[in-house]
């Protein structure tokens, strides 16, 4: 039961951060999170499979390629502009 809300209050921490974060790496390590909490989840209800989908597809492509994508674009040249 405590585990339940301790994981319900991580999800909901990390997802907040992934969306008021100012910073872009913050809000994709945040992303990265919130899906790994999510599979912790998953793994507690007893769908083992569902969990190592969500860590390896989730987890293991999409918050690597946003931060793959973060370094090509270089964002540090886009911070000059917004002033």
């Amino acid at each position: 039961m405590v585990s339940d809300v301790l994981l319900t209050i991580l999800t909901v921490v990390f997802a907040l951060m992934v969306v008021f974060s100012k910073k872009t790496v913050v809000a994709a390590f945040s992303l990265l999170m919130t899906l790994l909490v999510v599979a912790m989840i998953y793994f507690q209800l007893g769908a083992v499979f569902l969990s190592a989908v969500q860590v390896l597809v989730n987890a293991g492509a999409i918050a690597i390629l946003f931060v793959f994508v973060m370094m090509l674009i270089n964002l540090d040249q886009f911070a000059n502009n917004r002033e």
